[in-house]
């Protein structure tokens, strides 16, 4: 995927600088692992029916591989962000009431779903470390206390869980919508999609 890792957040005017956190650092690929269909369909699609917001996010010359750099526990403590987001650009005056039918409340429940499932990425990356033995030295090194915390529905968002699973029914629905062009790039793409990837892919389709 690409995207502007050093891009300036419109919400959140602030100084441009690299984290030099050996424990979050990724790197994009080389040109040559790129694959020139992606880079092609990059530079040509501006406009998504589903997605009004990827104009505001146009691709850059740098591609990332979650393969690479799968997403793990770093030690990160992004709570002051995660504030900001739900305070600032979420509807509180909407909560997340399932009984409100207000598109607003599935925006807070599509947010909450994704801050959900980046805490279950923490804390599983949490239960890897244990398991590895190594020496975690922040405050938060035990998968079970952390779940309890920030999944649970005794936790500090008792839906979290609720809402994960309606992040989960929004990323099937996409891949529904999508399934026709999904099937075709998957059957056309020889080498540029990882062979594990579209057999995945053409199971769940």
């Amino acid at each position: 995927y690409s995207v502007d890792m050093m891009g300036s957040c419109e919400y959140i005017p602030q100084e441009l600088f690299e984290c030099y956190s050996e424990s979050c650092e990724i790197y994009p690929i080389d040109d040559d692992e790129i694959p020139d269909t992606i880079r092609e369909i990059d530079s040509q699609e501006h406009n998504f029916e589903l997605d009004g917001w990827a104009r505001w996010d146009m691709p850059s010359e740098d591609y990332y591989d979650t393969d690479q750099f799968p997403e793990e526990y770093t030690g990160y403590d992004g709570s002051d962000v995660w504030k900001f987001i739900h305070e600032r650009i979420c509807f509180k005056e909407f909560g997340d009431d399932a009984e409100d039918d207000s598109w607003r409340v599935d925006f807070n429940k599509a947010v909450s779903g994704l801050h959900s499932m980046i805490s279950a990425q923490v804390i599983r990356g949490i239960g890897k470390k244990v398991a590895a033995g190594e020496t975690i030295e922040e405050e938060w090194n035990d998968p079970a206390v952390e779940y309890e915390r920030r999944l649970s529905p005794t936790g500090e968002n008792p839906k979290a869980l609720e809402n994960l699973y309606f992040g989960y029914m929004l990323v099937l629905s996409a891949v529904a919508k999508a399934r026709e062009r999904l099937l075709s790039e998957c059957e056309s793409a020889g080498g540029s999609i990882d062979a594990g990837a579209a057999a995945k892919l053409l199971e769940i389709l």
